[in-house]
């Protein structure tokens, strides 16, 4: 008997297909016939605590039931890093003694368990794993990798989503980065990346978290404001335009300017696109009202960038 169970587990060892719970129910038989048993269960420990795995015969009581269990031998079931990913209990029908023999038996039964269950944490941290790609592709592509706003697909997705919803009043407001350019060219990229993060953390602090901030393009924004009327889509351009104030008194480069345009759609005889070619219009429209006045006072803070010709000359 003892030498049709070892040649019984060999064989199983090497059938690894199928989940590792359906290849450790006929091990669990096999022993339970060996060592005439009354039970055997494997329990998974897991951030909730055990959980069986597989059992002969059926056992539907819990973890702390079977531990006060008569003629009960438990086995702790460790992975290769020695951490604990089981328990492994064997029921005996009688008072029973821990012979050489008997302690060979269950170390190799254990082994083979720990094995199958080592593959079982195996593929659980895989499926975790493709779970975590899966989620940082889906970030990727909706998300805006500089600001880490939504980006022009989620944007342009959310739109499809509420026209005709019944999230009526809609309001979109778009915002630009005046004089983004200037800043490249005379104080290098590295500012005018820091100049459109600095804008992007505005709109997050000036926004409510059900408003949708994106980042639509090079220097401009956009937020879709569900449910919201004109009187309120005012409200928010106000407090980024004191937000952006305080920022400028204590962070002075680059020197931050923004233009806003907004419109509100209030009903599904209003298209969204049409909501946001006149918010469109609108921020251009005081963008260029505003545009000596910003163009100014971005090359005034510029001053100390701005090369002098004789430095610009390159030794060839």
């Amino acid at each position: 008997m003892k030498k049709c169970l070892f040649e019984k587990l060999y064989c199983l060892s090497f059938s690894h297909k199928g989940e590792p719970a359906q290849l450790i129910a006929p091990l669990l038989d096999i022993v339970k016939k060996a060592l005439n048993l009354c039970q055997v269960v494997v329990f998974e420990r897991n951030l909730e605590g055990y959980k069986v795995v597989a059992s002969s015969p059926l056992y539907i009581g819990g973890f702390d039931e079977i531990c006060g269990t008569k003629n009960c031998v438990r086995v702790e079931l460790r992975n290769q890093k020695g951490w604990n990913i089981g328990v492994l209990f064997l029921v005996f029908k009688k008072r029973y003694k821990m012979t050489p023999k008997l302690k060979k038996i269950v170390n190799a039964f254990t082994c083979h368990i720990s094995g199958l269950m080592a593959d079982r944490e195996d593929i659980a941290s895989c499926e975790l794993h493709l779970k975590k790609e899966i989620d940082r592709y889906r970030y990727l592509l909706t998300h805006d990798n500089l600001t880490g706003l939504y980006n022009r697909y989620y944007f342009e997705e959310h739109i499809k989503l509420l026209e005709g919803s019944d999230k009526y009043p809609i309001s979109i407001i778009m915002i630009d980065v005046d004089g983004l350019k200037i800043i490249n060219d005379t104080m290098g990229h590295r500012y005018g990346d820091e100049a459109l993060t600095a804008a992007a953390e505005l709109l997050k602090y000036a926004f409510r978290k059900e408003d949708i901030v994106t980042r639509i393009g090079g220097d401009e924004f956009a937020v879709l404001l569900p449910e919201t009327p004109q009187t309120v889509a005012i409200q928010r351009c106000r407090i980024l335009s004191e937000a952006l104030k305080k920022r400028n008194k204590t962070n002075k480069v680059p020197f931050l300017s923004l233009s806003t345009g907004f419109a509100t759609s209030n009903g599904p005889d209003q298209p969204l696109m049409d909501v946001l070619e006149a918010a469109d219009i609108n921020m251009y429209g005081q963008k260029t009202k505003n545009r000596l006045k910003t163009s100014k006072a971005i090359l005034f803070n510029c001053r100390p960038f701005i090369a002098k010709p004789a430095e610009n000359i390159v030794s060839i």
